[in-house]
């Protein structure tokens, strides 16, 4: 049975928020900026908000105390970002953590919740940035494997203590969490980064059996969000990808957005980023 629109959080495209490995670089502050808030407004309006309780001092008012006025809604912003590394080389002059690092950009954009590609993290674990804000998880590779891939989450210190469970990794391209919307509503979020357009069909295969197995037992009643790096190109035939992909989709489908198109079809999903013109 197709999840309804009432439950259906649509899919974030890193491909269309952010520009290609030659030139990422290059890419300013503004566009960050300017993809940022296309997207936060296109969530707030699929989220109706979040539970109030994940802000402390922000939830319904105690027994007996009267509300002088309607609360302003609250809205959780999320992003993703392919940081290409976690790990610090002990050889360099860089006085800060690249977590740290990390955390001063989310915050500068009041991130709520990153899901994070390429960190290149071993083993699976956690870290918490107390000055900037974020607690980091990942899950990845033994530390004895070579490590290229990696994904994690990276969540406010203040959103911790009142998430219903912590980040789950399920291998090394795939980590998810549930997190408490409005009025007792759930949502799942995944975090995913999908095999390069060369990688071999066997690897593309299983990453997206994988992804499958999540997306089939995520509970019908939950908003669904699916973030990631999915190096894919999903192009401008909304036409053949009705309620899939939207008007304002980039550039000519490769194979790896068919693979993409056609899992989101399958699970009623929606390419958000293609809905709006970009930046």
């Amino acid at each position: 049975m197709r999840r309804p629109w009432g439950c259906l959080v649509g899919v974030v495209l890193l491909s269309s928020i952010w520009p290609s490995r030659s030139n990422a670089e290059s890419n300013d502050t503004n566009d960050f900026k300017n993809n940022i808030k296309t997207f936060t407004k296109i969530l707030d309006s699929l989220l109706d908000g979040y539970d109030n309780r994940l802000r402390p001092g922000e939830g319904p008012p105690l027994r007996g105390q009267k509300q002088k006025r309607k609360e302003k809604q609250k809205h959780l912003r999320i992003g993703a970002w392919n940081v290409r590394t976690l790990t610090d080389n002990k050889a360099s002059d860089r006085p800060e953590r690249r977590t740290a690092i990390i955390s001063r950009e989310l915050r500068k954009f009041q991130i709520d919740i990153a899901a994070l590609s390429e960190t290149r993290l071993a083993d699976e674990g956690q870290l918490k940035e107390e000055k900037g804000g974020y607690t980091f998880f990942w899950k990845g590779k033994p530390a004895n494997e070579p490590r290229i891939h990696s994904v994690g989450f990276a969540i406010k210190n203040c959103l911790i203590n009142h998430l219903h469970e912590l980040p789950v990794g399920i291998n090394e391209r795939l980590m998810t969490i549930r997190l408490m919307l409005a009025s007792s509503q759930m949502a799942t979020v995944i975090s995913a980064y999908a095999p390069t357009l060369d990688a071999q069909d066997e690897v593309k295969e299983a990453f997206y059996a994988d992804l499958d197995k999540i997306l089939s037992e995520v509970p019908k009643e939950d908003k669904l969000i699916l973030l990631g790096d999915f190096n894919a190109r999903v192009g401008r035939n909304h036409h053949l990808w009705r309620g899939t992909l939207g008007r304002e989709g980039v550039g000519n489908t490769n194979s790896n957005g068919i693979l993409l198109l056609t899992k989101c079809s399958e699970h009623n999903l929606t390419a958000v980023m293609s809905l709006t013109p970009e930046q």
